[in-house]
Parts: structure tokens; C-alpha cells; sequence
């Protein structure tokens, strides 16, 4: 299975939370998944969007067991999709991209 990272970010709008965000490596750029869609009769998980993380300020992190820190907040409007004309050039967000991971599977 592909490598899942976890990154750290503060999404305006939400009381100034910290939330761990996972991270997955696509088109040799990292980009983060705000939440995941789950086919459990196939057996895979695709992303719902993806944010690119490598076009935003953000550093590895130091400690803990999340792997990068985003500098700055992220607009909650971003992490849900929509991005307003003002900020267009600043994000880049790609809906329901081709892109599938197998589901790790449990035990009963």
C-alpha cells in the first residue's frame, strides 16, 4: 500500500483546532485529503479532493507522529472545495481525482 502521511493544520474558522490531515504523494507533489471515499465492496479508498501542500508554506515536522506542519491557517472553504475567486491563484484543489488506494484490511 502507498505511504500515508499526516500532516498538521489549522483550518480558519474553527476556533483556531489544530487537525491531522493525511497526506498522500501524487504527480511527485504532495497534496492533502480532507476525507476519503470508501468502495468496501471493491476494496479500495479514493480521495474525495485533494489540496496541494507542496504549493503552500509548511515544514517537516520535528516531533510527534505527524510528518508536516502547514505554516498559516487554511480558509475552511478550501478544505471543503470551495475556493473563493480571490484565492484561486493561491490553492490548487482537484475534485474526486483518479486516484485509488487498497483498503487495509482488519481483523475480526
Amino acid at each position: 500500500m502507498p505511504k500515508i502521511y499526516k500532516a498538521l493544520v489549522t483550518i480558519e474558522g474553527r476556533g483556531g483546532t489544530i487537525s491531522s490531515i493525511d497526506v498522500i504523494e501524487h504527480e511527485n507533489m504532495l497534496w492533502l485529503v480532507p476525507s476519503w471515499l470508501d468502495n468496501l465492496e471493491e476494496g479500495w479508498t479514493a480521495p474525495a479532493r485533494i489540496i496541494c501542500l507542496s504549493l503552500l508554506p509548511h515544514q517537516k515536522a520535528q516531533f510527534g507522529e505527524a510528518d508536516f506542519l502547514v505554516n498559516g491557517l487554511l480558509p475552511i472553504s478550501v478544505f471543503e472545495g470551495q475556493i473563493p475567486p480571490e484565492l484561486e491563484k493561491q490553492y490548487v484543489v482537484r475534485q474526486l481525482p483518479d486516484i485509488q488506494f487498497p483498503l487495509e484490511k482488519k481483523d475480526d
